[in-house]
């Protein structure tokens, strides 16, 4: 949800920040939507965001001073993770400020006075629910895409066995040169199945997939 939110945000225009437990994924996300790093626990800094995207498994651990200063802003937060991610007492204070996952699967479907940043914020919500639902919907064709890859692999690497024993001899050259070989020839044959799978909408694709090859 927070790679969503992040690409949703990017593509609206918005300047946007990441952030991560893991450096390496903050890195990757950055570099993939154009958006800048931040630190986890950010401190003073977090004050002069408009809004705020927590999605998280587990909770948020930040400290006194991130925690004080998110306090005492206007920043809107708006936290996606279940359960929610924010400490209970910093979500007390942010009060009208903070809306969560389950507010947003019972709020009201009238509309409410709200301020310009707060709209443009449900927007991006609206926006990456779509996008996450729709990501939702395709898993099983993903599924039986990398289950197909897997399964491609292990005949591949089965069969070379095999000639590795026929062949004790052959040099280590020719061996890499193998499995060029049958990886560049396992891509070609893949490829169109896994295309298909991809813009696979309704399920038959990926039915017939696991169909053919027993996956």
């Amino acid at each position: 949800m927070g790679s969503l939110a992040a690409r949703a945000a990017a593509s609206a225009g918005a300047a946007v920040a990441v952030a991560n437990r893991s450096a390496d994924g903050a890195r990757t996300l950055a570099t993939s939507t154009g958006a800048r790093l931040e630190g986890f626990d950010p401190g003073v800094g977090i004050g002069s965001y408009i809004g705020i995207i927590v999605a998280l498994a587990g909770p948020w651990s930040i400290g006194a001073e991130t925690a004080n200063a998110l306090a005492r802003s206007e920043t809107v937060v708006v936290d996606l993770s279940v359960p929610a991610a924010l400490p209970v007492g910093l979500a007390e204070i942010l009060g009208r400020r903070l809306t969560t996952a389950d507010a947003l699967a019972l709020a009201d479907a009238g509309p409410a006075p709200r301020d310009g940043s707060a709209t443009r914020l449900d927007a991006l919500v609206d926006r990456t629910t779509v996008e996450f639902l729709d990501w939702l919907r395709r898993r099983d064709g993903r599924a039986a895409a990398a289950a197909l890859v897997e399964h491609a692999d292990r005949e591949r690497e089965t069969e070379l066995a095999a000639l590795w024993r026929r062949l004790p001899d052959l040099k280590p050259e020719a061996r890499l040169a193998i499995e060029a070989m049958t990886q560049h020839l396992a891509t070609r044959l893949l490829r169109e199945p896994l295309e298909r799978l991809g813009r696979d909408v309704d399920g038959r694709d990926e039915r017939a997939v696991r169909d053919l090859f027993a996956l």
